[in-house]
């Protein structure tokens, strides 16, 4: 995204990018805030957030913009971590963090919110490091920190909540 709001994707093949395809521009207020495939189609969308809290995505197909879906709305209280399939649906779920601590994520269905659920809570002293599929088993099932003195975990997580915490060591 550019100053202006303009949103372009490239086409990369062996790591070079080949192509650059804008896709349009956005209102004042919007920003992208990352992507993922929230319709289970193979292909990543985009996803934006307002200043006013309302989260969007624009589906994607063949490198086209083919609709806009507000996912649902947040408040200044949420931060958007990242996206991953964290139930294991085929579709990605957005996970965010409350200025309290608590960690949710919305489960995502043809590309709006169906569900929102409490994952976990840390406190602040705990910095959001990733999140990803480090056990192979084909959906998110991990969710990294990192502590203030340098300790690594992960949550491992199992129909959007997580099931266990794991310290893997320093940085």
């Amino acid at each position: 995204q550019s100053t202006g709001g303009a949103v372009a994707v490239w086409t990369v093949q062996n790591g070079v990018a080949t192509a650059s395809i804008s896709l349009g521009t956005l209102s004042s207020g919007w920003s992208v805030v990352g992507t993922g495939d929230f319709y289970g189609t193979g292909t990543s969308d985009i996803l934006f957030e307002n200043t006013n809290g309302e989260v969007a995505q624009w589906q994607m197909q063949n490198g086209k913009a083919v609709a806009a879906t507000v996912v649902g709305v947040t408040n200044s209280a949420w931060t958007l971590l990242g996206t991953g399939d964290l139930y294991g649906a085929g579709t990605d779920d957005i996970l965010l963090r409350n200025a309290n601590g608590t960690i949710a994520q919305w489960q995502v269905q043809n590309g709006q919110a169906v569900a929102a659920t409490t994952v976990g809570s840390t406190t602040s002293d705990w910095i959001f490091a990733g999140i990803g599929n480090l056990s192979g088993s084909g959906s998110t099932d991990s969710i990294l920190f990192i502590n203030s003195d340098g300790a690594v975990a992960d949550w491992n997580v199992s129909n959007g909540h997580a099931v266990s915490a794991n310290t893997l060591g320093q940085t």
